[in-house]
């Protein structure tokens, strides 16, 4: 892994080119703030019948700097980011969850290795 990814901010807001259709804006947008790309998408369109989003989406693409190549390094990771954004509470609370349970796993291994029957079993497998 490269010192530079990190380096990169990941709650930054990128313009998305690997997921955007036109420029990246809307997918962008999505990503950074949590929500469906699709309803996104949707609320744009129905926008232009205004025509004021399309001064708006050619602006943000020129303003937004375009979302670096190896920022993510899973989509998993993705995900996390984007959970962080929606909902941070709920993010952290499984993480919580996730390594009170491997602690427990832990605990279970450390209490069978120190105990007598693990010994025994070493012994006779001696």
């Amino acid at each position: 892994m490269s010192a530079s990814r990190y380096s990169t901010p990941r709650r930054k807001l990128y313009r998305d080119t690997e997921n955007g259709k036109v420029a990246g804006v809307c997918a962008g947008l999505a990503t950074y703030f949590g929500f469906n790309l699709i309803a996104i998408r949707l609320i744009w369109l129905f926008g232009l019948l205004f025509f004021w989003p399309a001064v708006v989406y050619i602006v943000l693409a020129l303003i937004i700097p375009r979302m670096p190549e190896n920022l993510f390094s899973s989509q998993e990771q993705r995900e996390f980011y984007r959970g962080v954004n929606r909902d941070p509470k709920q993010t952290f609370g499984s993480l919580k969850l996730r390594f009170k349970d491997l602690d427990l796993r832990l605990q279970q291994m450390e209490k069978h290795v120190t105990s007598k029957a693990f010994d025994f079993d070493r012994e006779l497998r001696k």
